[in-house]
């Protein structure tokens, strides 16, 4: 029997939000726009894809998942307007103006890690994250749903609704001082695997990332330590003194701050890194999601031309540049990978509340090479905003 049929019938028809261009003229909270940004989500539910197994078997795997990805991102769809000045009219008359904008999906060809809370925690096993929050390291898929267990019936780790937003997913990450440690810190993180596989950050390349990430009030308190919720993390040769990662998303007392370490020699230690402030942020809040995306190239080499640029939104504000370093943001290590983690891991001696509390949409890598769609910063907040 021949089998004959194009692909294009069972490729998903692009995911398209429409994001708002959104001035510092238009005010506006984010109540405005959350009856349009969810108008076609309907499930309260966590989303599941588990469903893709019934697909006829003459599905190819890139076939399935793009089928995966129709269902998945159907609901993603939002139109965002804002009232934009014509230049060319009289004062005070304005005109609406879209700009559309493509996110990618799971099946990119240049997705090099996809952690996302709509995914059972078994369909993750493509992309190898591994959970590590107490005891032994276990790669994530083998994690039960929905969740890990901190200590009776409260979660350590657990997929969850958004808490603003019923119809989308989130990680839910805790700490709590009766928690069972890892060692002897507290952790409820999301690692890559440590391997060069293509799922780990390889330094020397171009990446766009993205993530994000909403505090309850235990994390921003004035006594609350300090907590690390992101890093790409230090591979050390044996030789090596300096613990710390190249690069660090901290909360501290109630601020964000990102930390970035260089250091060209051969042993890498402490005092001769270069430790450099990128930006901080005080009281961020804990009423509003905090997205990110990331656009880096990590290399302890200034020929190698690494940079580092980053974009931050609050809520349903617009996109805006918080960082922008070219210069070295990593060690000279044998090791060309650096693995990225997420999540809440705390080191110090425990103050404050009893537990510390943070969301997260997961944690998504994709290669900066050329594709359709286009990969840029609001892409890629698209891709977050659809979680």
């Amino acid at each position: 029997m021949q089998l004959r049929f194009s692909t294009t019938l069972f490729k998903p028809a692009p995911v398209v939000v429409a994001a708002a261009i959104l001035l510092q003229a238009c005010g506006g909270s984010d109540g405005d726009f959350a009856d349009t940004a969810t108008m076609s989500e309907s499930s309260t539910e966590v989303a599941s894809i588990e469903d893709t197994a019934l697909l006829p078997d003459m599905y190819s795997e890139v076939e399935r998942e793009s089928a995966a990805d129709t269902a998945l991102y159907a609901d993603t769809t939002a139109l965002l307007f804002a009232d934009l000045p014509d230049e060319g009219a009289e004062a005070g008359a304005s005109q609406v103006e879209k700009a559309t904008v493509v996110a990618p999906t799971r099946s990119d060809p240049r997705v090099a890690y996809w952690v996302d809370p709509r995914l059972t925690f078994s369909s993750h096993r493509k992309w190898g994250p591994v959970k590590q929050v107490s005891g032994r390291n276990t790669e994530l898929y083998t994690v039960s749903e929905p969740g890990v267990v901190g200590r009776g019936s409260d979660y350590a780790l657990s997929r969850v609704k958004d808490p603003l937003n019923s119809s989308k997913s989130a990680f839910r990450h805790r700490i709590a001082s009766n928690f069972p440690k890892w060692g002897d810190t507290w952790r409820s993180e999301i690692s890559a695997n440590w391997s060069t596989d293509g799922t780990n950050v390889i330094r020397g390349n171009e990446y766009w990332m993205a993530w994000a990430v909403k505090f309850n009030s235990d994390m921003l308190q004035s006594n609350s330590g300090e907590a690390s919720i992101l890093d790409f993390h230090v591979v050390p040769d044996a030789h090596d003194s300096n613990p710390h990662s190249p690069f660090h998303l901290f909360v501290r007392n109630g601020t964000m701050r990102i930390q970035s370490k260089s250091n060209p020699s051969y042993v890498t230690n402490t005092r001769q890194s270069v430790d450099r402030k990128l930006w901080e942020q005080s009281n961020p809040g804990a009423d509003k999601w905090h997205y990110f995306v990331m656009k880096a190239r990590f290399h302890w080499d200034n020929g190698k031309k690494p940079y580092i640029r980053i974009w931050k939104a609050t809520g349903n504000g617009s996109l805006v540049k918080i960082v922008d370093h070219a210069g070295p943001n990593a060690y000279n290590d044998k090791a060309t990978y650096l693995p990225q983690k997420f999540g809440l891991y705390r080191w110090d001696k425990w103050s404050g509340p009893s537990t510390r509390t943070m969301y997260s949409k997961g944690f998504y890598v994709l290669r900066a090479t050329s594709g359709t769609p286009t990969l840029n910063e609001q892409s890629m907040l698209a891709l977050l905003k659809g979680v």
